[in-house]
């Protein structure tokens, strides 16, 4: 069969050298497009894992030597039954001389690949059994620099495309040439015959988590980006196609006016009679109604300096989002909170990290009710909701939520392990691409993606799913890289789009007759943006593919196909020290969170971050970062019981209560104990007091003290859990004894009072004998007194 093409090639090739003349007339002007990325610039490496390099798929489709040719366009994308095809792309003068309108060759594969590996090869290294379909002439000279558009139309007669059943992706270059300087760029072209095949079935798997969300987006706000814009019109779109799954970390989720105050959100239990491959949400629990979402609300409309018409109109873009965001998803992968790395977890036998994921898990918002909308923002102002016409009413009575899957689990690259597989081994695994790949590299095809895996060595079970095997479904390496793959180059754009469907046909022409089911993954960290939606629906739009549910594809066939076996990786000393202080900062929260009056909202906080400080899109030094972030968040909330520091405190009784002023600035209650340290043994403190500081509040704690002698002395402040963790030590105050000063001060008021009542005393005798001796004395002479006086002879 080979040789047979070989020899039809050859003979293609004579004829074509003989007949193909240049027709200036399909060269036409067009806008300028931006060039090919023949050489893409490496973007500087962010905190999330996203590609700025061109995926090793598509190879290096470009060559330069003086001219840079790039493909920026292609239509009709696949061939059918259409009578032409057109190519539209710029040439650039990469030189310092003017090139003369250069001749531009077009030639398509004659053979249509019959493996990824051949694509690739064939897009770098060239066309080994290229067919010339056209030539012709640049309409103009290229100065320096500058980039000059061209758009060739080729009849699809021409193509050689043969029999029906080489349907599928072929190569097809475009060279510029003109003097001794040339260029190339390839690309790929695809031919639908309609030859009759069973489809492959395609799941793509996106995350929206905390590391690739536009923080705009992601919480209320009253100010609109074109970026959260774009990113909720990707997530609605992305959640409505057939065969398109979003993995949803929870703490993205915009939450509502009543949405609880925990980081973590709440949701109803599971009723017994859900299915065991997802929890399904009936959205009935949302009072009010709601328009439909597909049209935001156009915020432009707020008048400026008016907060409260903006915080409406923030809580009203929400609604829309939210509700649409639920009414159009089909099923959801519930990641937990912070979406860490749970194969980490699993390495580290980190049990209580593990155990808080799986609780975040169980407690992903259901309905748009848990997440807090419980009511139509319009009805919390006291305004009746109306439609106009414009858009229809969702009831939420009869709208049916999205099936939450919380039984999956994706850990990442460096984590996916044997100990993993154990660890979860109740849950389904999504294989991070490029593992689980065939042992025999002679296998021809493509295995469907579950793969049943022991969970005590990490081999391929040949007889599927028994009691000792755990469910991975391993994922696409090639569909995964092109997902992720971040280039704003029109030819790139052109290139992703092509290979998506072209790998797609290669896997489905590998066995025409027998359908597999192919997972994709999303990376991590990937900007959800229109770029994204359109390589996903290409794929899932193709004839060839069928859409998939995620939960459809865990209770698919499995493979009997040997798989590589799971590795046992060790993890990066990074990723170590990052749960270490992780670890750590747990510890130290513990007895904070029990002192107050909610430790369920204090823990439920702290763990949020500690589980997003192990984040599974983030390189281990950020996981370092975040760690250390989260100790010093922890000592900060620590730190918010304090002691209002007070100068020198003299103490001149041997027993009092000593004041303490204890400050609390968190928002919970928090009861503390408060007792003193001082510097030297002649101040003793029997006890320690135990008191309630409310939130927001200073309280002042008095605690009773002895004092055994004299001086200056440091006493410090020590408050602490009523456990005995000490919360604060730092602060101290100089206290200045005088224990004898009250003994001699009694005794000196006693004597003052002593001599005080004795000189009275003496007083009043001598006072009382005076007045006595002077009654005596007037006695005395009162007869003479009273005689008549006698007559004078």
């Amino acid at each position: 069969m080979r040789r047979r093409r070989f020899l039809h090639a050859v003979t293609a090739v004579i004829a074509a050298s003989f007949t193909l003349t240049p027709s200036l007339a399909s060269v036409a002007a067009v806008p300028a497009a931006s060039s090919s990325s023949m050489n893409p610039t490496a973007a500087t490496e962010a905190t999330v894992k996203t590609q700025s390099e061109r995926p090793a798929v598509l190879g290096d489709t470009t060559v330069s030597q003086g001219l840079a040719v790039s493909i920026d366009s292609l239509q009709p994308a696949v061939i059918t039954t259409q009578t032409e095809v057109t190519l539209s792309g710029t040439v650039k003068n990469t030189t310092e001389q003017t090139v003369s309108a250069p001749l531009l060759s077009v030639a398509v594969d004659w053979q249509t690949p019959i493996s990824v590996q051949e694509l690739t090869q064939t897009l770098t290294s060239g066309i080994p059994f290229a067919a010339p379909v056209l030539q012709s002439q640049l309409g103009s000279d290229i100065a320096p620099g500058a980039s000059v558009p061209f758009s060739l139309t080729i009849p699809t007669s021409t193509l050689p495309f043969g029999d029906a059943s080489e349907w599928g992706p072929r190569v097809v270059a475009v060279t510029a040439r003109s003097g001794n300087d040339q260029g190339e760029d390839r690309t790929i072209l695809l031919w639908d015959s309609g030859v009759e095949v069973q489809p492959t079935r395609v799941t793509v798997v996106t995350p929206w988590t905390v590391d690739n969300a536009v923080a705009s987006s992601s919480s209320s706000t009253q100010f609109v980006t074109p970026e959260s814009e774009r990113e909720r019109e990707a997530l609605l779109h992305l959640g409505g196609l057939t065969g398109s799954t979003l993995a949803i970390d929870p703490t993205v989720v915009p939450k509502g006016p009543s949405a609880p105050t925990d980081s973590v959100p709440t949701s109803p239990k599971p009723s017994s009679s859900e299915s065991s491959s997802g929890r399904t949400a009936d959205t009935s629990s949302m009072s009010g109604s709601a328009h439909t979402p597909n049209r935001p609300a156009d915020s432009s409309q707020t008048p400026k300096g008016d907060e409260d018409e903006a915080a409406n109109a923030a809580a009203l873009r929400d609604w829309n989002f939210i509700i649409g965001l639920y009414s159009t998803m089909k099923e959801v992968v519930a990641l937990p909170a912070g979406d860490p790395d749970v194969g980490a977890l699993a390495l580290a036998d980190q049990s209580a990290l593990i155990s808080q994921a799986k609780a975040s898990v169980e407690a992903f918002p259901l309905t748009p009710a848990a997440a807090g909308w419980i009511a139509h923002p319009q009805d919390n102002a006291g305004e009746s909701q109306q439609s106009d016409g414009s858009d229809p009413v969702v009831d939420p009575q009869t709208t049916v939520g999205p099936t939450v899957l919380d039984d999956v689990v994706w850990p990442a690259s460096s984590s996916f392990s044997q100990r993993h597989i154990s660890t979860f081994s109740t849950a389904v695994t999504l294989a991070p691409p490029g593992a689980l790949t065939p042992a025999d590299y002679t296998v021809s095809y493509t295995p469907t993606s579950r793969v049943e895996v022991s969970t005590s060595d990490g081999s391929t079970s040949p007889t599927g799913e028994t009691e000792q095997t755990a469910t991975v479904l391993a994922s696409n390496k090639a569909l995964s890289d092109i997902l992720g793959w971040q280039s704003s180059q029109a030819g790139d754009q052109l290139d992703a789009s092509q290979a998506v469907q072209a790998i797609s046909a290669i896997i489905t022409r590998e066995l025409p007759n027998y359908s597999r089911a192919v997972l994709a993954l999303t990376p991590r960290g990937t900007p959800l943006t229109e770029n994204l939606t359109d390589r996903v629906s290409t794929l899932l739009g193709s004839r060839w593919v069928s859409g998939m549910t995620l939960g459809d594809l865990a209770q698919s066939e499995a493979t009997d196909i040997e798989r590589d076996r799971v590795p046992t990786p060790d993890l990066p000393q990074d990723t170590h020290k990052a749960l270490k202080t992780v670890d750590l900062a747990l510890t130290s929260i513990q007895p904070f969170a029990a002192a107050t009056n909610d430790p369920t909202s204090v823990l439920a906080e702290v763990s949020t971050r500690a589980l997003g400080a192990i984040g599974a899109g983030i390189p281990p030094k950020t996981q370092v970062s975040r760690a250390s972030a989260l100790s010093r968040h922890v000592v900060g909330l620590r730190s918010t019981i304090s002691v209002q520091p007070s100068s020198s405190i003299n103490l001149i009784n041997k027993s009092a209560d000593f004041p303490v002023r204890v400050s609390n600035a968190s928002a919970w209650d928090v009861t503390v104990a408060v007792t003193l340290d001082p510097a030297d043994p002649r101040m003793r403190v029997p006890r320690a007091t135990q008191k309630t500081i409310p939130a927001g509040s200073v309280t002042t704690v008095d605690v009773p003290v002895e004092a055994i002698g004299s001086g200056d002395l440091e006493v410090t402040y020590v408050i602490s859990t009523p456990d005995g963790s000490v919360i604060e030590r730092s602060q101290s105050v100089l206290v200045r004894l005088h224990a004898g000063w009250e003994d001699a001060f009694t005794i000196t008021m006693a004597a003052l009072l002593g001599v005080l009542f004795l000189f009275g005393l003496v007083r009043t005798v001598r006072q009382r004998r005076h007045r006595v001796a002077a009654h005596h004395a007037l006695e005395a002479v009162r007869p003479s007194l009273s005689a008549p006086p006698k007559e004078s002879e």
